[in-house]
């Protein structure tokens, strides 16, 4: 997906506006007038990642000293970004050598560049520092994904508690709409008085990983859920869009970005 600046996902899965706008810069007004001249349409630059801010959690859960910076929740498969050796997880902080500020910064930057750029990327990851030569590619015309449900796991005590999940099956992949790289398990059933729904998990929603461990089936999740006693980082896929998630145990306090 293009980086674009959103708040939690919405219904086409590509994220809901924040309603915030941007001032165009000079030279990219220059670049659009250009291109409609030239060939009637404006190509945008592409990163294939989806992201979001750092919360301070968010920072500190992915060993950042502060929440400048873009957070990669999802690397589409095949894109630029990961043709480049971008992971989910990783915090972008520099593009071509100028810092970013936040998702909306990073989203100005790439969409001034043309297809075809050669872009430098500078990145956290697991706390050390990195740099990324990426290839941008064209932004695809439009970008959809869909959404169900179907139950198997839960916990009744600690952070996760209240979540009820069975494994991700073929039928419920196809009924969901998933690509097959999506694994882990399905919210079945969820406790509205639990921190996750008070945090903005949904029914339908699929958890790939609980504190960055993978979870591939009921047996993982219930594993990995009871050991969960304090904040717990998830990664969920909602409408075939992964999302990191910070749920607190008491239900405050964390990030559903």
């Amino acid at each position: 997906m293009d980086v674009i600046l959103s708040g939690n996902s919405g219904p086409g899965g590509e994220g809901g506006s924040v309603g915030i706008g941007f001032a165009i810069p000079s030279n990219m007004a220059q670049r659009v007038m250009e291109e409609l001249i030239k060939s009637g349409k404006v190509s945008r630059g592409y990163l294939g990642v989806q992201i979001t801010d750092l919360s301070q959690d968010l920072a500190k859960q992915f060993k950042v000293s502060d929440t400048s910076g873009a957070l990669a929740e999802d690397v589409t498969a095949g894109g630029p970004a990961d043709k480049a050796g971008l992971k989910n997880g990783d915090v972008i902080r520099k593009l071509n050598g100028q810092p970013v500020g936040d998702a909306g910064q990073l989203t100005l930057g790439v969409t001034n560049l043309s297809p075809g750029s050669v872009a430098k990327l500078d990145i956290i990851r697991d706390g050390q520092p990195m740099t990324l030569t990426v290839t941008l590619g064209e932004r695809p015309s439009n970008i959809n994904a869909a959404r169900s449900a179907g139950g198997g796991g839960s916990v009744q005590q600690g952070t996760l508690r209240g979540i009820d999940v069975q494994n991700l099956t073929p039928a419920v992949r196809e009924q969901l709409g998933l690509p097959a790289n999506v694994t882990g398990v399905v919210i079945t059933q969820l406790d509205p008085d639990s921190p996750s729904a008070q945090f903005g998990l949904q029914e339908g929603d699929v958890i790939e990983s609980i504190n960055r461990q993978p979870v591939r089936n009921v047996g993982d999740f219930n594993r990995l859920a009871a050991q969960a006693k304090g904040q717990t980082l998830l990664r969920i896929n909602r409408q075939g869009n992964g999302v990191f998630v910070v749920i607190s145990p008491d239900g405050e306090g964390g990030d559903t970005q």
